[in-house]
């Protein structure tokens, strides 16, 4: 699963850009792969 660039830059671009923490950066990023 992290082994996908795309996913980790949208993680990492929430948790700099947004403040977000990791867990919830997480969530959210899978929760819209999921739709």
């Amino acid at each position: 699963m992290l082994r996908d660039p795309q996913l980790v830059d949208d993680i990492v671009r929430m948790i700099r850009e947004r403040h977000y923490s990791p867990e919830y950066a997480v969530s959210r990023v899978m929760r819209r792969y999921y739709e």
